[in-house]
């Protein structure tokens, strides 16, 4: 059965087993004074199920997101490397409580998208694209990571009648990051010893 509208429920109502009350996105079901909805079946609900009264051990579910729906656990994250996704380093609780009730959300029908997910800086962007053309995007910070510079030393030389010398050392870079250190090196004497 698909609820058109809105729809107000003063009497018991029974999902069966086997059987889906959908609730789509511009609809709702309302329970009012006693009367309670039931789903031993599945409870497919894009739209809004209101009151106090929903019990049941079949699947609560819904396939299409709303702002509200999801909550970004942290919402800055320092550099690593690589990108940042929901299924790589994104601390991400997508979730719907309906009249007490946690529906599970499917994702097999939503796409999903990023925006500057890599680098440094304020405008890193996931969008999530739901079947019935909507989406809902968040953005979230990246940082940049302190590097640890070790094992600094003056390179040796071979004689060329001034002091000046590279510098060698050792830093915690990721793969493929071009990083520049900024140090200057000079023998304290400039004659062979």
């Amino acid at each position: 059965y698909t609820v058109v509208g809105d729809m107000y429920l003063a009497t018991n109502y029974e999902v069966a087993a086997g059987k889906t009350l959908i609730v789509p996105a511009n609809a709702t079901i309302t329970t009012t004074g006693n009367a309670v909805i039931t789903n031993n079946g599945t409870l497919h609900a894009n739209g809004t199920v209101a009151g106090n009264n929903l019990a049941g051990n079949g699947s609560f579910i819904y396939d299409q997101l709303a702002a509200t729906d999801i909550v970004f656990n942290k919402e800055s994250y320092t550099y690593k490397g690589t990108a940042f996704t929901l299924a790589d380093g994104l601390d991400v609780t997508i979730s719907r409580v309906m009249c007490g009730k946690t529906f599970t959300f499917d994702d097999s029908k939503t796409s999903v998208s990023y925006e500057n997910n890599r680098n440094v800086g304020d405008n890193a962007k996931v969008t999530w694209g739901n079947t019935n053309g909507s989406s809902v995007s968040k953005t979230f910070s990246i940082t940049p990571k302190t590097l640890a510079i070790s094992n600094i030393a003056a390179e040796p030389k071979t004689y060329d009648g001034n002091t000046a010398t590279t510098v060698s050392y050792t830093a915690d870079v990721f793969s493929g990051d071009d990083v520049t250190f900024g140090a200057a090196a000079a023998f304290a004497d400039k004659n062979v010893g």
